[in-house]
């Protein structure tokens, strides 16, 4: 298994059957019986010296790109060693390559529970949805940088954590600013164009729950249309849906089809209002290869400040997250909004184990302490947004609509907080 190491700390569809085995391997192996205090500690992978942590990125593949995340992970953890560890203990944090692959994910994920005895173990990606059983039945901490709705459902998997918020807040939270923004979006006719997984389900439901009755005839089923992550040409889907009338475009992949479809949208010079996903708003990864004056007017979803935008040049958060990357980031791209979405999950990591003090460091005191958080900051959050525990878990709730003047992005109406619009609890 291919793993990439760091200075003092290391760096860095067949789902059914995946998790078929996953389960009669966390069954075989006596699950909770690992979770066994160590000297120190109440959990694998604790010490009185140290806290190991395991990761899955993928270091290589379509979206090798991701690897910044394991490392702006890695870099976090390594600063906050340099500051003397977590309550005085280090952390050890290992990630492994998973090639975006479901069955490598699952085979790090028994390597990292079963052999190397972690303590949590940090991953990336929709293919986490395969390992939950497992890494429940393990009561191993499992903190995924992922939008899914999947990641959500805290009751059946209490110790899995999405980092990112869930696509189908923001999903309703647009849908809601376009419905209450008529001089901006007037009589807006939508269309999606999604990448075919599980996101797509999610951003579905959170346009559907913003427009309640009128989903049907604002945002027709066929309206609804879905793409492969390798399919860089969306000519066919885009004429489809300007022909159908749309003139609200929302795109979710982040992917080169997007940068394509914002190249093709400028070229016929069809005057459709494209809206991002959060996920696909970096200007250095998604706006440039389209060209900055083809994305000028598109808008987007933020709850991440996107390292790229000279907006953030000054700001003190961010000035402290590249001395981070640069110091510790063993060549980690500090531009990359992946690279910020590494550094900010190992801050709620941090944040969560400070929390517990000289507490016995078990599973379940690392899940009471990651639901209890309120009101925490963080580097690379867009202004006036905190870390705040819901009922599903995930921490952030909060978004800024954006749009993009040619140049850097520029916040449109105020900070919208899921919590205190219904949209979650």
């Amino acid at each position: 298994m291919s793993r990439s190491k760091a200075r003092s700390i290391s760096s860095t569809k067949g789902v059914a059957a995946i998790t078929l085995v996953l389960a009669m391997s966390a069954t075989a192996c006596g699950g909770s019986d690992r979770r066994d205090a160590e000297s120190g500690g109440g959990a694998q992978g604790v010490t009185d010296e140290a806290i190991k942590i395991g990761g899955s990125f993928p270091f290589s593949g379509p979206y090798a790109t991701f690897s910044n995340a394991s490392q702006g992970v890695a870099a976090c953890f390594a600063a906050a060693n340099e500051d003397g560890g977590v309550n005085g203990r280090q952390i050890e944090y290992t990630a492994a390559d998973d090639a975006y692959d479901p069955a490598r994910l699952a085979a790090n994920a028994r390597e990292a529970v079963e052999q190397e005895q972690v303590a949590a173990f940090m991953s990336f990606g929709g293919t986490n949805v395969a390992i939950q059983p497992y890494m429940n039945e393990n009561q191993v901490p499992h903190i995924v940088l992922a939008g899914n709705a999947e990641f959500s459902r805290v009751e059946e998997f209490p110790f899995t954590h999405a980092w990112w918020p869930d696509l189908s807040w923001e999903a309703e939270a647009v849908t809601g600013y376009v419905v209450d923004h008529p001089e901006e979006f007037p009589d807006p006719k939508i269309g999606l164009i999604t990448l075919n997984n599980t996101l797509a389900d999610s951003h579905i439901a959170g346009i559907e729950a913003a427009l309640g009755g009128d989903a049907a005839t604002v945002f027709p089923e066929a309206n609804r249309l879905r793409v492969e992550p390798t399919l860089a040409d969306w000519t066919s889907q885009l004429n489809q849906l300007q022909a159908a009338g749309v003139n609200v475009l929302y795109m979710n992949p982040g992917t080169a089809g997007q940068a394509n479809a914002i190249k093709y949208i400028d070229q016929i010079d069809w005057p459709v209002k494209v809206i991002l996903y959060s996920g696909g708003t970096s200007i250095k990864t998604n706006l440039e290869p389209a060209g900055l004056a083809a994305a000028e007017g598109v808008y987007g979803a933020a709850w991440l400040k996107d390292p790229s935008d000279s907006r953030w040049a000054d700001d003190e958060g961010m000035q402290r997250y590249r001395e981070v990357i640069e110091q510790y980031g063993e060549g980690a791209d500090a531009d990359l909004a992946v690279t910020a979405n590494g550094y900010g999950a190992c801050q709620a990591v941090l944040a969560t184990l400070e929390s517990l003090g000289d507490e016995e460091i078990t599973s379940d005191a690392f899940n009471e302490a990651w639901m209890a958080i309120e009101g925490e900051t963080s580097d690379v959050l867009v202004d006036g947004a905190d870390l705040t525990a819901g009922e599903s878990g995930r921490l952030v709730h909060e978004y800024q609509i954006l749009q993009f003047d040619g140049t850097s992005w520029q916040g449109v109406g105020d900070l919208i907080d899921v919590y205190e619009a219904g949209i979650a609890e």
